[in-house]
């Protein structure tokens, strides 16, 4: 669908000193309910001098089947609350099978809250070094 060239390499050497990855199943809660939160920024050295301190977060919904979806927040702490309906502080959905991998300044906490029950997501945050 696109009518321009495409490049889908790109390179980059970047020092990691630190990995941390889990896989969850994501809590279904409802729109009153306080969402699972799996990334506190004060967790990292030196977090909340953006463009200083970071790193890269990848996520993935590896839930094996279906359509349900695992939404994504980033907030200030204490501002946990996402649901299908609170867009706030919604950064993006995963469907099964979708990931996302950005850059991380380690500023905001980053919490997750699925549509149904038993939603599996995979996190690493890779630590600049």
């Amino acid at each position: 669908p696109l009518s321009v060239a495409l490049s889908l390499t790109a390179s980059k050497l970047t020092s990691v000193d630190k990995v941390n990855s889990e896989i969850i199943t994501v809590p279904y809660t409802d729109a009153a309910t306080v969402a699972t939160l799996i990334l506190d920024h004060t967790a990292y050295v030196g977090s909340g001098v953006g463009g200083t301190d970071g790193g890269y977060v990848y996520l993935s919904n590896i839930t094996a089947s279906g359509v349900e979806k695992i939404f994504v927040g980033v907030h200030a702490p204490g501002l946990q609350t996402l649901h299908a309906n609170d867009e706030d502080h919604r950064f993006c959905t995963l469907m099964p099978g979708e990931f996302a991998f950005f850059p991380y300044d380690y500023t905001l906490d980053i919490s997750v809250d699925a549509s149904a029950a038993n939603q599996t997501l995979e996190y690493w945050v890779f630590d600049r070094g």
